[in-house]
C-alpha cells in the first residue's frame, strides 16, 4: 500500500520535458520515470519487494511499466 501511495504522489500531474542521458524526453501526465533503487530509497522498501509489488500492480492493471535499458533498468510507470 505504501508503494502505491508513493507512486500516486510522485507521478506527474502535467506533462513536462526533461533531459535524460543527453536526450529530451516528455514525461506525460500520469507518468513517472524512476527506478527500483530510487523507489527503495524513497520508501524504505527493499528493491526485490518493490519489483514484486510492481509485478502485482501490473497484473491488476493498476500500472503499465515500460522497461528501457539506460544505465540501469528503469521503469517508466504510466497511466496511474
Amino acid at each position: 500500500m505504501w508503494l502505491w501511495l508513493s507512486l500516486l504522489l510522485l507521478v506527474n500531474h502535467k506533462s513536462k520535458e526533461i533531459m535524460w542521458n543527453g536526450e529530451i524526453i516528455i514525461i506525460r501526465e500520469g507518468q513517472l520515470l524512476t527506478g527500483r533503487k530510487e523507489l527503495s530509497r524513497q520508501t524504505g522498501i527493499p528493491e526485490s519487494t518493490i519489483e514484486d509489488i510492481l509485478k502485482t500492480l501490473e497484473k491488476l492493471k493498476e500500472v503499465n511499466p515500460e522497461n528501457q535499458k539506460l544505465e540501469e533498468l528503469e521503469e517508466r510507470i504510466k497511466n496511474i
